[in-house]
């Protein structure tokens, strides 16, 4: 009976153009038993009511960070493209291929390279080892006076319609000059800005910034 208003109250929000997002639990066999003991739930459903919710429009997400994170985005910028092309900007070449590997792995998103116009303009930032590629990996070498302006260079790809900035801790050498940098493009790129910036607590005046 909840299932049933669950997918009518989905197929409602989708159809007056709004998105819902779902944390489903129970998605795994100890999950599944702790939820049967919990509330007498039939196991082996995880998969089924997956592919329902999904099909009803709306999207289940992995764990509550990305629940909030997801809403919060879409309330700013409306409802993502299911093709959405992202472009990622990183001085972090690992940090570049597992962002992609999360995109890859999520589906329905590309990853498009720089044009030939912004990847010649890109050149004047990077050093000689590094081409312009997407991901791009600007390399701590040009840190911090070569940030901004590869960042709004790379921005101006028109086939981006996101860009996510993934940051390592090692940035925080830099903390003050790239907060005020990303809230600068944040103001001026005229498209999402998604920052990802792996150093936890350190950065959270950085955080309360850019919100």
């Amino acid at each position: 009976q909840s299932g049933r208003r669950l997918f009518q109250a989905a197929n409602k929000l989708k159809a007056a153009g709004k998105r819902l997002f779902v944390l489903l639990g129970s998605r795994s066999a100890l999950g599944e038993r702790a939820a049967a003991s919990h509330t007498g739930r039939l196991t082996g459903r995880a998969r089924l009511e997956r592919i329902l919710i999904e099909d009803a429009g709306a999207t289940v997400v992995e764990d509550p960070d990305e629940l909030w994170q997801s809403a919060r985005f879409c309330s700013r910028w409306g409802p993502a493209s299911p093709t959405s092309q992202i472009g990622i900007f990183t001085i972090s070449g690992g940090l570049a291929v597992l962002t992609a590997d999360q995109l890859g792995l999520a589906g329905g998103f590309g990853l498009p390279e720089p044009g030939p116009e912004v990847a010649e303009a890109l050149r004047e930032f990077l050093p000689e080892y590094l081409r312009p590629a997407n991901p791009l990996d600007l390399g701590p070498g040009t840190m911090p006076h070569g940030f901004s302006p590869a960042l709004l260079t790379f921005a101006k790809e028109s086939r981006y319609d996101v860009i996510a900035v993934v940051l390592p801790v090692v940035a925080t050498a830099w903390q003050p000059t790239i907060t005020q940098n990303l809230v600068d493009a944040a103001e001026t790129i005229g498209k999402p800005l998604v920052v990802c910036w792996h150093a936890g607590d350190s950065v959270t005046d950085s955080v309360r910034a850019l919100r």
